[in-house]
């Protein structure tokens, strides 16, 4: 027999009661500074939401901005260089604004405040002609005087635009500027993106609090949640200001309070029902005591929750895991019926056909998922496993549902889920072609947009050699990927240039071995196209090969006159031992001995003749650049040879110093010479002006280390002034009346092309001493 329940005195019975009501009382205080606090949270993250999203948008104007300032400079530039006409400048401006939709027209005014031309001719407010208006002359004369990128104010009068002005200079004169003229419509428009404008209204305000362009919603705004910042546009003096709209449907402050006094009802006709029943559960509190302790020890020892329901859908019974995972007690859950204090209010319908599911026993046994509300209000995500609840007499009397708390789980799978959205989106934004493949089998895993763009949308899982995927070959690796280990990753494999086999275009790659999200061993690859690139690296190789030639030929051109006297001298000499020779044997005193002699002495000057010849030759010859192993010698002596003929003819003399045990240099011996003969030339013009005695050019030769030879000129003439030094290597600058001014920049270029580098300083005897280092061929060697 059970022991009969003990009495309970009045006092306790009476505060028994009470005690729950003045738990929904803390209850409702609670949820009520909950909403609070969820409130002012919900304003903070709408704070930090907009300034980040303006901040963006900023960033993203700013960047439109760069791009059309850098479009502008490209025309100043082209303007400059002579290649832009009144035709190409309309066509070029017109597919800009055709793509870029926030510029309206491009116009070049010149320096005297004149429209020369304006872009697009057809819809252009400015006509060629016209004068600049007053309020656009200040950005003008801005760009004019620092030189720079300068914005004006925004006209508020008509369609609201704002110009900027790049200057236009050749050399150190101003022509004038290229003015681009922005609509902030159009900018508000094309720039801020549809998501941006239907969460905000948008604005473009001018320094006085001007709107000057908006965008519409039919929602109203939060004025509450308000935020500018201005734009990075130095004069215009625009700020983009950003109002937040009310979010649709939006549940009203107070539905929460009438759900939690619903809820607060609902618990109260709990207890009523409960106080009922209480004299029933104490009959029977005694039996189950002792099973509802070991019971009890059980449940507290379990981290899953345990929910129970009756066949009508009320909660009979839940463990303490439960009750920690909702935030209820279990005297608060035990007898809830349908709504459940932890359903959201907004799920309420699907709660409901979830229970409806489990009632009727179409659940699946694999579980679902449900989200749930904690009573702070915190949302979370369980997975529910039901089974029927069987009595002893093998009567199903409810449900048994085992819950698992999954919200960290899914936050992480969301979390790699969005991390992986954002790689394969910056991936898939890259001009590059980028591919992951497997080390052993070649199988291509992962390629992005570019990549597929060129070699098909089906490359994943082919293998990179049936796409003809440029790659090099597997001696020119570092290390041979079906070698690679994992403990040596990450690693380098190529980083050169490849032509595509199919298209013939060039690329960049660049390969690195890696470990894959299995644990495999990978190659991801990354193609730049530079076929461009190289195209325009040849053709200034190609300009700068014709602007030497050109050089070499000009040069022989001005030592017409001095060649010709210097070959005068051996011609002569052949002619009269030749006359001498015809005069003795038509005498008849001709003797052998003398014939000889004389004939032998016309053999040499011959050959001074031909030597003098071949050089000039040599060169003048138009031929491509064949770097070889050298004697230092041997290109100073061939250079030199040019150089004394002048040196002769001027009353000056040039001195050779060579170190001893020079190593050979890996260089053009033409070039080299061209480069020689210039800076002997450019020494003897120096000191024209000084007494033949002192007119001496040193040239010397000496070894840095085993893998650099300098080559030095010196003059003793007045030296470089200070203002010229900083244009001495500009191309087209000479202090010359019949100079060029591109010695000096071609002798820099060809030394740079030989990995060099040409510099001057002065001679401490007086004058300057030019001098430019060349590699040894032994370095070549190593390299190669």
């Amino acid at each position: 027999m059970t022991d009969s329940p003990r009495p309970v005195p009045a006092l306790a019975h009476s505060w028994y009661w009470t005690a729950p009501y003045v738990a929904i009382a803390v209850l409702v205080v609670t949820a009520l500074a909950i909403v609070w606090m969820l409130q002012q949270r919900e304003a903070e993250a709408q704070r930090d939401m907009i300034v980040r999203d303006v901040q963006w948008a900023e960033k993203t104007i700013r960047l439109h901005k760069q791009g059309a300032e850098n479009f502008l400079q490209q025309v100043v530039a082209d303007l400059v260089a002579g290649t832009l006409d009144a035709v190409s400048f309309d066509q070029r401006v017109t597919q800009h604004i055709a793509s870029q939709g926030q510029m309206v027209e491009v116009v070049w005014v010149g320096e005297d405040a004149h429209v020369r031309w304006a872009a697009p001719a057809a819809t252009a407010a400015a006509r060629p002609g016209e004068v600049l208006a007053p309020e656009d002359r200040v950005p003008f004369a801005r760009a004019r005087e620092l030189g720079l990128v300068s914005y004006g104010e925004p006209r508020t009068n008509g369609l609201p635009v704002f110009q900027v002005h790049v200057p236009v200079r050749e050399a150190e004169e101003f022509l004038g500027t290229i003015v681009g003229v922005f609509s902030a419509e159009r900018m508000l428009s094309e720039l801020v993106p549809e998501w941006f404008v239907e969460r905000y209204q948008t604005s473009l305000v001018n320094a006085r609090g001007q709107i000057l362009a908006s965008s519409e919603g039919t929602l109203a705004l939060d004025e509450r949640t308000t935020f500018e910042v201005p734009l990075d546009l130095p004069g215009a003096g625009l700020t983009l200001r950003a109002v937040a709209f009310q979010a649709p449907g939006a549940t009203p402050h107070a539905f929460f309070l009438i759900v939690i006094a619903g809820l607060a009802m609902i618990v109260l006709w709990s207890l009523w029902l409960l106080r009922d029943h209480v004299r029933q559960r104490r009959a029977i509190e005694d039996a189950l005591r002792e099973e509802s302790a070991f019971r009890k020890a059980m449940e507290e020892s379990v981290i899953t929750g345990l929910r129970a329901i009756d066949l009508s859908g009320r909660i009979i019974y839940v463990n303490p895991a439960f009750c920690r995972m909702v935030g209820f007690d279990e005297d608060e859950l035990l007898g809830a019926v349908p709504p459940f204090p932890y359903w959201p209010e907004e799920a309420y319908d699907e709660c409901r056909r979830e229970l409806e599911m489990s009632s009727s026993g179409r659940a699946p046994t694999s579980g679902f998922d449900l989200g749930i509300r904690r009573r702070d209000g915190e949302r979370i995500d369980v997975r529910f496993y039901l089974s029927p609840l069987i009595d002893v007499n093998g009567h199903q009397t409810g449900w048994m549902a085992s819950v698992a708390d999954i919200t960290e789980p899914k936050r992480v799978r969301a979390a790699l889920e969005e991390s992986q959205r954002r790689f394969e989106a910056v991936l898939d934004g890259l001009d590059a072609a980028v591919f992951v493949a497997d080390a052993a089998t070649d199988m291509i895993l992962y390629a992005n947009r570019a990549f597929m763009n060129i070699h098909g949308y089906d490359v994943v899982g082919r293998s990179t050699l049936r796409v003809s995927v440029p790659q090099p070959e597997r001696s020119e690796y570092r290390v041979d990927p079906r070698l690679i280990e994992p403990a040596s990753l990450p690693m380098e494999l190529f980083d050169g240039e490849l032509q595509h086999p199919l298209s013939g275009r060039w690329y960049h790659l660049r390969e690195h071995a890696s470990r894959w999200v299995d644990g495999r061993v990978v190659r991801m690859g990354i193609a730049t196209d530079i076929t461009d690139r190289r195209q325009t690296d040849e053709l200034a190789r190609r300009q700068e090969e014709r602007l030497q030639h050109t050089a070499r030929l000009v040069t022989m051109g001005e030592m017409a006159s001095t060649l010709a006297h210097e070959l005068n001298q051996p011609l002569a000499a052949i002619s009269n031992y030749c006359m001498g020779c015809v005069t003795r044997i038509e005498t008849g005193r001709a003797r052998h001995e003398e014939l000889l002699a004389a004939m032998t002495k016309a053999s040499m000057q011959a050959e001074r003749a031909a030597k003098i010849i071949g050089r000039v030759r040599d060169f003048v010859r138009k031929s491509e650049p064949r770097p070889v192993s050298i004697a230092v010698a041997e290109i100073l002596d061939d250079a030199l040879a040019f150089a004394d003929i002048d040196a002769r003819r001027g009353s000056g003399r040039v001195v050779l110093r060579l170190e001893p045990n020079l190593p050979p240099v890996f260089a053009d011996r033409i070039m080299i010479e061209q480069v020689v003969v210039n800076l002997v030339r450019n020494a003897f013009e120096a000191m024209a002006g000084m007494p033949p005695g002192k007119r001496i050019v040193e040239v010397s030769a000496r070894a840095l280390d085993a893998h650099a030879v300098e080559v030095a000129v010196a003059d003793r003439g007045p030296g470089i002034a200070e203002e010229e030094r900083e244009r001495l290597f500009t191309p087209f600058h000479t202090t010359k009346p019949e100079g060029m001014g591109m010695g000096l920049n071609i002798c820099r270029s060809i030394i740079e092309y030989h990995d060099g580098h040409l510099e001057y300083a002065d001679n401490p005897g007086g004058g300057t001493v030019f001098s430019f280092v060349l590699p040894t061929g032994a370095v070549r060697e190593q390299v190669a």
